[in-house]
């Protein structure tokens, strides 16, 4: 109680000034400025958020303050949710809050089935690891045990385990075989298991460039009812058509399928392989991240890379035609408040049989220690890099307690 007096002690002497909104004494007590949470307020560089700022959120009921990160409930719910979920376009940890996703991708199905790398990977900061796997590997199911493991020792390194199915990739057709591993019995048991820290990335990329906006709703419709039906309840990560990297499409059907989804617990991805040389200007970066937030859009860049863009036929992607300019994407990822996961750790991406993709590897050994070029940078930058990655009490109690 005594903090609690502090902060309305704080709140009345401030008037709790939030641009042209202001507290208000009235005859029958203090009025605090209102927001929903589509338009919460965002602590911004040029615009600062005083820490002790207080106002009532119209779509919760209740009255919450400015900690300096996050908007904290005034008095705390005593209920904890089971799973992540979100709220607005912000994903929020089980005890409600923010979490901003800053992490890496690891080929773990290919490359490391044991998480050795896990351990290194923490090392970075990051909060977020997107394990890559897939229904078989050499002809034979995947290990269902190797797969409880990775989840497991990605929360014990206190990092929020995302699990994608890769056998999609660019092929929408092929997005039931996704939704039928995940609805095996003994991968709704992991599901069911690991709940409480589980994001469900339901299949890599599904969709190539001539997939269109209409067939993206429908795929992702069935695919919602299929895996609620199924008793899921995590939030589904969903990716982008066009091998990944359609906003314009996320933007226009997301309202429609989160609508859908009877736990409004839905998280889009973008994979950014935009072409740095052929039109993917910082304005066309900002364009599209901008209006996808102004759209509320529950997003992130769920592949993040140096290379892999589109270069022209018979051109790898690996060389400069192909270049990405991560650092504005990550810069605008910055300034918005948008996660993002890098891809990949390495080494192995010379395995999809173009031996210049060594050139997407973050690592030459999958050590902290080989971090090297653009991965190195990516981790290190005291900007936007992995080492500015934010993690919630929850994660830091790995996954336990909110306190």
């Amino acid at each position: 109680m005594k903090n609690l007096n502090i902060i309305w002690f704080f709140s009345l002497i401030s008037m709790m000034c939030l641009g042209q909104q202001r507290a208000e004494i009235s005859p029958n007590g203090m009025v605090f400025p209102q927001f929903s949470n589509a338009n919460l307020p965002i602590d911004l560089p040029e615009n600062p958020i005083a820490v002790g700022t207080m106002i009532f959120n119209l779509s919760l009921g209740r009255h919450q303050f400015w900690n300096g990160t996050n908007w904290v409930d005034l008095i705390p719910s005593s209920t904890q949710k089971s799973t992540f979920y979100v709220e607005g376009r912000q994903l929020k940890d089980p005890c409600g809050n923010t979490v901003i996703l800053k992490g890496v991708n690891k080929m773990n199905v290919w490359t490391d089935q044991d998480g050795l790398s896990i351990p290194e990977i923490a090392q970075t900061g990051a909060n977020c690891l997107r394990i890559v796997w897939t229904t078989t590997f050499n002809g034979s199911p995947t290990n269902d045990v190797k797969l409880d493991s990775l989840i497991s020792k990605c929360i014990q390194a206190k990092m929020i385990p995302m699990v994608e199915i890769h056998d999609a990739t660019c092929n929408l057709g092929a997005l039931q075989v996704a939704l039928n591993y995940w609805k095996r019995p003994q991968i709704l048991a992991i599901i069911e298991k690991y709940k409480h820290a589980l994001l469900l990335n339901i299949a890599n990329e599904p969709g190539d460039w001539q997939a269109t906006a209409q067939q993206f709703e429908v795929a992702y419709l069935d695919a919602i009812t299929q895996l609620r039906s199924a008793g899921i309840t995590v939030p589904l990560v969903i990716d982008g058509v066009d091998c990944g990297k359609n906003l314009e499409f996320i933007v226009q059907k997301a309202p429609t399928l989160i609508n859908h989804d009877p736990l409004h617990n839905l998280l889009f991805s973008v994979h950014t392989y935009w072409p740095k040389n052929n039109g993917a200007t910082p304005a066309f970066i900002t364009a599209q991240f901008e209006a996808a937030t102004a759209a509320n859009i529950p997003f992130i860049v769920g592949e993040l890379s140096k290379y892999g863009a589109w270069a022209g036929n018979g051109v790898s992607v690996c060389t400069a035609p192909g270049e990405v300019n991560y650092q504005w994407i990550a810069t605008e990822c910055q300034r918005l408040g948008i996660g993002w996961l890098a891809w990949e750790w390495g080494p192995g991406n010379a395995g999809g049989g173009d031996p210049l993709c060594t050139a997407m590897d973050m690592t030459t050994n999958n050590t902290f220690a080989s971090l090297t070029g653009w991965g190195l940078e990516l981790a290190n930058n005291a900007t936007y890099g992995l080492i500015t990655s934010q993690k919630t009490s929850y994660i830091q109690n790995k996954f336990t307690k909110c306190n």
